[in-house]
């Protein structure tokens, strides 16, 4: 396994984090709000410049760690191998397949009352999730908005699963949220209702995936265990 760790940051932020053993790239991406420019930064974790680039990353991050990024993660590269000897996987949807805004913002209601007052985990829907279906992005089955925890699947896909006799789920209705949209497309929440046990060590988590210092349980650091 190979793992690489990619930064997403502005153009005053890219002058400090930048150095010639990463490989960095200058994007414009559309959203609601206008064009946002956004410099990528990215590298295998076992580079040898690594340990040295992290290290003035961390001392950045105790500066100014809100500011220094909008955004880190590690893909991770598997061999072969790896993957024909694997009995569970982690199932991640794809960056392209998010959509705002999020269903709390067009109707959706949410119980935050024991939910984390700083990400939210926790919280439980009420009612149906009511969402704009005119955002949802075009040929994707699975689909998730900005909220990250409002997952949404297609019609085909609800179809094969019903067939394929997939169980531990649940799927709940999709509103569009005005009745202005003429044939809506078909969409069903994916409800996940199985549990396949705890997360251990060492397995980490962090409010900031360059900071150990902080320990707020956030974000998976490193591969699940």
């Amino acid at each position: 396994m190979r793992e690489k760790l990619t930064i997403r940051c502005g153009r005053k932020q890219f002058k400090k984090l930048n150095n010639e053993f990463f490989n960095s790239a200058w994007i414009k991406e559309k959203h609601d709000f206008g064009v946002d420019e956004i410099y990528v930064i990215s590298n295998y974790l076992d580079d040898k410049a690594y340990s040295i680039y992290i290290d003035s990353l961390k001392e950045l991050c105790k500066i100014d760690s809100v500011g220094l990024y909008s955004c880190a993660y590690i893909d991770r590269v598997y061999t072969k191998r790896e993957i024909e000897n694997t009995k569970l996987f982690l199932f991640k949807f794809s960056p392209s397949a998010m959509f705002e805004p999020a269903g709390e913002e067009v109707g959706t209601c949410y119980d935050e009352s024991k939910a984390c007052p700083q990400c939210k985990a926790g919280r439980v829907q009420v009612g149906d999730l009511i969402l704009n279906l005119s955002r949802i992005p075009k040929n994707k089955d699975f689909c998730f908005t900005i909220a990250w925890d409002e997952w949404i699947v297609s019609e085909r896909i609800a179809d094969i699963m019903e067939k394929e006799k997939i169980t531990d789920y649940e799927l709940g209705m999709v509103k569009h949220y005005t009745n202005r949209l003429k044939n809506p497309p078909r969409y069903y929440q994916l409800k996940i209702t199985s549990d396949v046990g705890s997360i251990i060590s060492p397995t980490q988590f962090g409010m900031d995936l360059l900071n150990p210092d902080k320990k707020v349980d956030l974000f998976v650091k490193n591969v699940v265990y």
